[in-house]
């Protein structure tokens, strides 16, 4: 039986189409890959993995958190050990709420502790309060919060200021017409000031 393969990555059908004779025992394995790659390209649709941002944890190790489309309306987390060749432990966090949203992370370099600083509009239906949190251990958990705003919170950028605070730009409003920038101190984030 003649079966006809392509590799949706690198063109079109025409170009990848490839023809071989096949036995039995080979069709029905390449009907459980068929079907296998079905779920997957399914899951990738479902959870349309978009708008990501990746951090380098102390040991190597990349994590990647991803908005998403889920249901479970939370921020998707990956990790990678070779450098983002490949990637497990695919999983949803439901402790970082998510609106289908875009999120910041930094990883914050040559501090005491391997600090991380999330933030992201912090809810499961709106693109409202703009939360931002601290982790001490790498971005596995984010034991401190603040609200950043209450209200209306979109897109947001981080970075590590000169003087050691960290210094956001965000879309104050679902209009997306204006940027504000502030600032705070990670002491700020935990309520020590």
């Amino acid at each position: 039986e003649k079966v006809q393969a392509y590799n949706p990555k690198s063109g079109t059908e025409a170009q990848n189409a490839m023809l071989w004779d096949i036995d039995e025992d080979s069709l029905e394995e390449a009907e459980r890959l068929n079907v296998m790659l079905a779920l997957i390209k399914w899951e990738i649709e479902h959870n349309m993995l978009t708008e990501s941002q990746v951090i380098e944890q102390s040991d190597g190790t990349l994590k990647y958190f991803m908005r998403n489309h889920d249901p479970k309306r939370c921020v998707a987390t990956a990790y990678s050990k070779n450098g983002g060749a490949s990637w497990e432990s695919f999983s949803h966090d439901e402790n970082l709420p998510q609106p289908i949203c875009q999120n910041s992370v930094i990883k914050i370099e040559g501090a005491d502790k391997p600090y991380v600083v999330f933030l992201n509009a912090a809810d499961k239906k709106e693109r409202k309060c703009g939360t931002v949190r601290l982790s001490e251990d790498d971005g596995e958990t984010f034991p401190y919060s603040r609200v950043l705003k209450e209200d209306s919170f979109v897109y947001s950028s981080m970075t590590l200021l000169p003087d050691g605070n960290i210094g956001v730009l965000f879309e104050p409003d679902l209009e997306c017409q204006n940027i504000w920038f502030t600032k705070f101190s990670l002491d700020w984030i935990k309520g020590e000031e």
